[in-house]
């Protein structure tokens, strides 16, 4: 219990924390960045990140991804692409461009009984399977 000697009193219409409420972490980096002039990245600048990234040589990646004058984004996407992993990176990097691949299924029936055709809309192949 604290020391009622220690005590301050506060003069009426007084606040005791004339800073207000310290501003939380996230929202005193957006303010810092919007006070140095960087604006907010839309969803469409991410897509043409990733479009022109999808089109660079080997060599335009690597050196992209070790310029510290680049921004981050790119850096660390063009890292990515060239890692072991890089397929996989650029077939997400697809994905999120230009949405991804649906597959149409399509049901119905013979007399030879019920049969399922797929259609893979990536490929020109088709599988068909009966039950």
């Amino acid at each position: 219990m604290a020391n009622e000697k220690n005590l301050k009193k506060w003069k009426k219409g007084q606040s005791g924390n004339p800073k207000g409420r310290p501003r939380k972490l996230v929202s005193s980096v957006i303010a810092k960045l919007k006070d140095k002039g960087c604006e907010q990245v839309d969803k469409n600048a991410v897509k043409q990140v990733y479009q022109y990234l999808i089109g660079l040589t080997k060599d335009e990646l690597t050196k992209m991804s070790n310029d510290s004058e680049v921004p981050m984004v790119f850096q660390v996407t063009a890292k990515s692409i060239l890692s072991k992993s890089g397929f996989e990176i650029i077939e997400t990097m697809l994905d999120r461009a230009h949405g991804k691949a649906t597959q149409n299924t399509k049901l119905g029936t013979s007399e030879e009984g019920f049969s399922i055709k797929l259609i893979d809309a990536r490929s020109s192949n088709t599988n068909n399977g009966r039950i």
